[in-house]
């Protein structure tokens, strides 16, 4: 999370919110590591921090200040909330899902790119899934990887 907030500065410090959004979705789509998610506000505050210690020497204070203004909003950003996006197969849940994302903020959870990794903080696998993906087991196994889930 801490190199992950590194990348995430530059376009927060542009005020590329979406590109940021971007980005981290698909970090996280790709990593499965949602668990970091408690800790990255932390690592983005540390990051412009830091970063605006840096550039204050050099006599830029503007980038210094916009680090600040980073750290500032990420530390005082309100407290996560949760929307669910359903539907039909086929309605239109994933572009809606991926379009809103980048405009808000928005963290996005596929439940089908979490149904194709194997194992926890693994890529997907790229296969079409099969019928037996949508068992009740196989969903407790694809959203909790928990051993208190078998």
């Amino acid at each position: 999370m801490n190199d992950l907030a590194f990348v995430l500065n530059g376009p927060a410090v542009a005020r590329l919110h979406a590109l940021a959004t971007l980005a981290h979705n698909e970090w996280l789509a790709e990593s499965g590591d949602f668990t970091g998610l408690k800790t990255l506000r932390l690592f983005i505050v540390y990051r412009a921090l830091v970063r605006s210690l840096v550039e204050m020497p050099k006599q830029h204070p503007i980038d210094a200040r916009r680090y600040l203004r980073v750290a500032t909003r990420t530390a005082c950003e309100p407290s996560p909330y949760l929307l669910l996006c359903h539907g039909f197969s086929a309605s239109g849940k994933s572009l809606a899902s991926q379009s809103f994302a980048p405009l808000t903020g928005a963290v996005r959870i596929s439940s089908d790119v979490q149904r194709k990794r194997t194992r926890p903080l693994c890529a997907p696998n790229t296969a079409k899934l099969a019928t037996d993906a949508y068992t009740p087991a196989a969903i407790r196994r694809a959203m909790c990887w928990n051993s208190a889930y078998p």
